[in-house]
């Protein structure tokens, strides 16, 4: 008799840590029965976790036209495009399809907006996806012809960003042969 039981799970209101959770279980997003972790790679508002970042009065936006995941299929509304100087995310987008504008943030030298280490005038920003079906991360590169330094107020477009993949060729002593060719 000392208050209401909203969730039904014995325990009134006043003293329920979750009183809207019949089972007392919920997430980190506040879930009920929830099963969502602090070591997802997705947040609680569906932002991929590495590709947060804070605003800037330096920004710059890369119009992207097309981007394919590592499988050669076309991105969905459920993946994510992302900036980066370094390891430091300067600027995301959800996938809009194509000619998808992707921000790029600039140090803009004022303490208090938290952007030190974005990018500089003329630093090549790299990108990366979060390919939701996947639930994982992946480079992509533009063509050479196509890699713009970040410029305050800059508009840039990138036909095609391309998966990159690290790889390694032991080669012999004496013998070898190799071959490439490059994309057009």
């Amino acid at each position: 008799n000392d208050g209401d039981d909203s969730d039904g799970d014995g325990l009134c209101d006043d003293g329920d840590d979750d009183p809207d959770c019949s089972t007392n279980d919920t997430d980190v997003c506040g879930e009920c029965g929830g099963g969502a972790t602090a070591d997802d790679l997705v947040d609680c508002d569906g932002i991929p976790t590495d590709f947060t970042y804070n605003l800037s009065s330096s920004q710059a936006f890369y119009y992207v036209g097309n981007v394919q995941d590592y499988k050669g299929e076309d991105l969905d509304g459920d993946d994510w495009i992302g900036a980066f100087n370094g390891d430091v995310c300067v600027g995301a987008r959800q996938w809009c399809g194509g000619n998808c504008d992707v921000p790029a943030m600039g140090d803009d030298f004022i303490q208090w907006t938290d952007t030190e280490g974005y990018l500089l005038h003329n630093q090549i920003p790299t990108f990366k996806i979060y390919d939701a079906s996947e639930g994982a991360y992946f480079p992509v590169s533009a063509h050479t012809d196509e890699q713009h330094g970040f410029q305050y107020y800059g508009v840039f477009n990138l036909t095609e960003l391309m998966v990159t993949r690290d790889y390694s060729i032991s080669l012999h002593e004496y013998m070898n042969l190799i071959s490439f060719y490059a994309l057009p």
